[in-house]
């Protein structure tokens, strides 16, 4: 990922000279120059300072036979014909090219308003992420760095409208904006990423997480934010901070708490007298949610890394 920003820190004199100035506007296609100058940009790149990065921190003159042996690893327990990881990738493309086609015609459909339709992909987050992460953390650590230089690719491929894709995923793109992007890039569905990988990344290495800590950006974005939205903007009336409404705001308490609750079973301790870290957790959820309500900064963000410090208090708590 840190040779993905190089990139796009190379790409910056190209996004000034022929890069769009706004999300909603899309440019004409890149010039031939331009292109080259892309394609150069990248290669020396990835060249120069990814590839050598790579075998230096990896201990290895060839990177990519480290990732297929980390692929094709498999556990003893695993009753799949093929190496768990491939599986989990199948399931993976499986969900974007059934999904993806399937939100776009149910915003077309049913005439969806924005943020509706870009809460659909916190459902997609939680339906690819949720269950990776309970099967195996570290391939889904290793795949939010991958996917996230991919967002950065595609979204300088975007703003450059480089051929022969840039303005098709501009145009895609354009759909989703949120009121919050004035640069030249669209940076929400990155930081939607980002703000689900966090968690995951801020563990320290020997320690295993418990379920809910590195779960906690998909719960707070993938349930609670994506509730709070839909519900309020559908049927909130009572306003308290801003456009936020308390039904959008009980939306998003409830959701995330029946999500925590799924994920890390605090009802088995609660049914054995055990009542403090279930109080905690309810606690944590509740300053998650006037959070959510009271913050103009990007929600994305800030949601994941208030709710992981709170789930990491409670996991911490002993009876």
């Amino acid at each position: 990922m840190l040779g993905t920003l190089l990139v796009c820190v190379g790409l910056v004199p190209l996004l000034r000279s022929y890069g769009a100035p706004s999300p909603t506007t899309i440019v004409q296609p890149l010039s031939f120059n331009g292109t080259v100058g892309f394609v150069l940009t990248v290669a020396v790149v990835v060249g120069g300072v990814v590839y050598p990065w790579s075998c230096f921190l990896l201990q290895t003159w060839n990177p990519f036979a480290w990732l297929f042996d980390f692929l094709t690893e498999s556990s003893s327990s695993s009753l799949l014909s093929i190496p768990p990881r491939f599986a989990l990738m199948g399931y993976w493309a499986t969900c974007l090219v059934v999904l993806l086609p399937l939100f776009g015609f149910i915003s077309n459909r049913f005439a969806l308003r924005n943020i509706v339709t870009r809460k659909l992909f916190h459902v997609l987050v939680v339906l690819m992420l949720g269950p990776a992460s309970l099967f195996d953390a570290s391939m889904l650590s290793l795949s939010y760095g991958v996917a996230l230089s991919v967002f950065f690719l595609l979204e300088c491929v975007r703003a450059l409208s480089l051929p022969p894709f840039g303005r098709l995923i501009a145009e895609f793109m354009r759909s989703f904006i949120d009121h919050r992007e004035a640069g030249r890039v669209i940076l929400t569905h990155s930081y939607l990423l980002l703000g689900c990988a966090l968690p995951l990344w801020l563990v320290p290495s020997p320690v295993t997480p418990s379920p809910l800590v590195m779960n906690a950006g998909v719960v707070a974005l993938g349930v609670g934010d994506a509730m709070g939205a839909v519900v309020g903007s559908s049927i909130g009336k009572h306003k308290i901070f801003g456009s936020k409404t308390v039904e959008g705001s009980a939306a998003v308490f409830f959701s995330m708490a029946f999500a925590s609750l799924f994920v890390q079973n605090y009802h088995a301790s609660v049914a054995h007298g055990e009542f403090t870290q279930a109080f905690l957790l309810i606690a944590g959820i509740f300053l998650t949610t006037v959070l959510e309500a009271a913050t103009a900064q990007i929600d994305n963000l800030v949601l994941p890394l208030f709710f992981y410090t709170a789930c990491n208090l409670v996991v911490c708590h002993r009876v």
